[in-house]
């Protein structure tokens, strides 16, 4: 049933996006009752009704990541992993899940697909440049939006490693989230991350952004090196972003200021203060003032613990 249930939502995500976010969740519930063997069989029984059903190999593919990602995280969940060690290997399985669909694809295509949304991105920009040129937009502003463009494609090509990345983060934790919500209407009890405004910094962004700032410095910065410092710096960034706006929410919590209020002045803090342009190899990227003071105290929480934890 379980089985059914996925080929039924991988149906429903062509047409609602969102849904294939929980494309694992039902064979992670299969593994956790009854072990890695039944999930692969029950997964091998989905892709087949999803390809019957679904008209050919592309219905397939599209779940080789659900597939693997299910894996992942049931075998963490049905071993009793601690929440964190669940979510990295759920991350991991769905980095390798991402990119074996990306090479399935061009092996058969012989195509490859970001390369082919890039061009279409492309495309449907200079379609649109041409009609802000017919609207009467003058030259100089649609040189500009142009020139932007070039720069989001540099970025989005540089940062391809932190995307897939981050992206599999984002489905395994949300997975994980609703995987542990069917449980426990079950009866089943998961443990769970601490509260976020007890969040434990670590030196993780710190290092990762030390690094990513060093490589240049040492002459690194052509090449994959100039990836491997870009890609650093994003993550790095991220992780103190994080760890910053969990010492902002302790703060407000210790000051009994609502959730609802709470929410309002970190979402006015992340996007309502000015922002800066920063970046770099030819792309660029707003950032708030908010954001980078986050960021800064998330980079010296670690060494200071800010909140004796």
């Amino acid at each position: 049933m379980l089985a059914a249930v996925t080929v039924v939502l991988a149906w429903l995500s062509l047409y609602v996006p969102f849904l294939a976010m929980v494309l694992p969740a039902p064979i992670t519930l299969l593994i956790f009752r009854y072990g890695p063997g039944t999930g692969v069989m029950a997964w091998v029984v989905t892709a087949l009704l999803s390809g019957v059903l679904g008209g050919g190999i592309g219905s397939v593919l599209m779940l080789v990541p659900a597939g693997l990602l299910s894996l992942g995280l049931g075998v963490s969940l049905h071993r009793k992993w601690s929440p964190r060690t669940t979510l990295w290997v759920a991350t991991g399985a769905g980095i390798v899940a991402t990119l074996a669909s990306l090479g399935i694809s061009l092996w058969i295509s012989g195509v490859n697909p970001i390369e082919t949304f890039l061009e279409i991105y492309e495309e449907s920009f200079t379609k649109a440049a041409g009609w802000y040129r017919g609207m009467g937009i003058p030259e100089e502003q649609v040189k500009l939006l142009e020139e932007a463009q070039k720069g989001i494609l540099t970025l989005v090509r540089l940062l391809f490693p932190a995307g897939i990345l981050w992206a599999s983060l984002v489905s395994a934790f949300v997975n994980h989230w609703a995987v542990r919500q069917v449980l426990g209407r079950m009866g089943e009890k998961l443990e769970w991350f601490a509260p976020f405004a007890r969040w434990r910094s670590s030196m993780a962004g710190p290092i990762a952004l030390g690094a990513g700032s060093l490589l240049p410095l040492v002459g690194l910065r052509q090449g994959a090196w100039e990836m491997v410092s870009a890609n650093l710096l994003v993550v790095g960034g991220l992780i103190c972003l994080v760890q910053g706006l969990s010492l902002l929410w302790f703060w407000l919590e210790r000051l009994q200021v609502s959730k609802g209020v709470r929410l309002l002045l970190v979402f006015l803090l992340m996007f309502w203060t000015p922002a800066l342009a920063v970046g770099g190899a030819g792309g660029f990227a707003a950032v708030s003032l908010g954001q980078i003071g986050l960021g800064v105290v998330g980079f010296f929480d670690p060494w200071f613990n800010f909140r004796r934890l």
